[in-house]
């Protein structure tokens, strides 16, 4: 069991560090300077991509480019220039010690995109997660729309407006009451959706002698729904169960709704317990899950 806990750990770790989909990593184009031209004489980059010019002469050149603008130190032989492009358009490069070498670098702009990303992926119910991504232009002050679709809704609605900063980047918090899908909206563009699965909220207390409380919070009744209440036994390392529970309507608080029961039990005392509730009891809008652990 534990092997499977530090594999399914790794698995998220490598989730975490990988980037986002919509994330394009700027590359470098190689030119080489002859005695008699650019080659290629004419490239094509994408905006933040770099030219590389690497004099393969015996001669010196000078790189320039007048609308960029820059001009390159002298290259002997062997020696490099690089230059970013941070602007689309078409740029007309020459060599200044040798008028005759022409070329040109065409700078396109980035495909129009917003991403999306969210940590964490699984919340507790009334708890938040934090909604960050970027936009394909880099700008700040740019409005990104954020949408969701709660669990039980057949369209995304929007939820709330945020402005990009530095870089093009954004980010906001959202505390889902349900399982809920949300997505990014930006100049026609939309991000893939991502979903935020939400866990009931479990409580457990103990009233008196073999006498427990149990009480589950969610924006929806689980009247009916049955709970597992469970000892750990440390001979064997595990969580065994002791009794099933069922829960009935409790109250109504705003848009919470508490489950719950009293019930008895015969487990010995001092020993830890808790409640669990698998999915399928709560299913389709939220996640099961586990109480807090207590001594009986």
């Amino acid at each position: 069991m534990r092997k499977n806990v530090f594999l399914i750990a790794l698995a998220a770790l490598a989730v975490a560090l990988t980037p986002a989909a919509t994330a394009r990593t700027s590359k470098t184009v190689a030119v080489s300077v002859t005695r008699t031209a650019f080659v290629p004489k004419n490239v094509a980059v994408m905006m933040n991509d770099s030219v590389k010019w690497t004099n393969k002469d015996t001669r010196n050149h000078q790189v320039v480019c007048q609308k960029c603008p820059f001009t390159s130190p002298v290259l002997k032989p062997g020696q490099s220039y690089t230059y970013q492009f941070k602007k689309a358009g078409k740029f007309a490069i020459g060599d200044a010690l040798r008028k005759t070498i022409k070329g040109s670098v065409t700078v396109k702009p980035p495909p129009k995109g917003v991403s999306l990303t969210a940590h964490p992926t699984v919340v507790t119910y009334r708890n938040g997660t934090e909604l960050s991504g970027g936009v394909s232009n880099g700008n700040s002050g740019e409005t990104v729309f954020i949408l969701g679709k709660e669990c039980g809704q057949d369209v995304f609605t929007q939820l709330v407006t945020v402005t990009t900063t530095s870089g093009g980047n954004y980010a906001t918090r959202v505390a889902p009451t349900r399982n809920t899908a949300y997505e990014a909206k930006w100049r026609g563009a939309t991000s893939q959706p991502i979903s935020i699965r939400v866990r009931v909220r479990i409580r457990l207390a103990k009233l008196g002698a073999h006498k427990f409380r149990v009480r589950v919070r969610a924006a929806q009744s689980f009247q009916g729904s049955k709970v597992i209440f469970q000892r750990f036994r440390p001979v064997t390392d595990r969580w065994v169960r002791v009794r099933r529970v069922k829960l009935k309507g409790i109250r109504t608080i705003g848009e919470t709704v508490v489950s719950g029961q009293t019930f008895k039990s015969k487990v010995k005392r001092g020993r830890k317990v808790r409640i669990r509730i698998k999915t399928s009891q709560v299913a389709p809008c939220y996640l099961g899950g586990f109480s807090n652990t207590i001594h009986s």
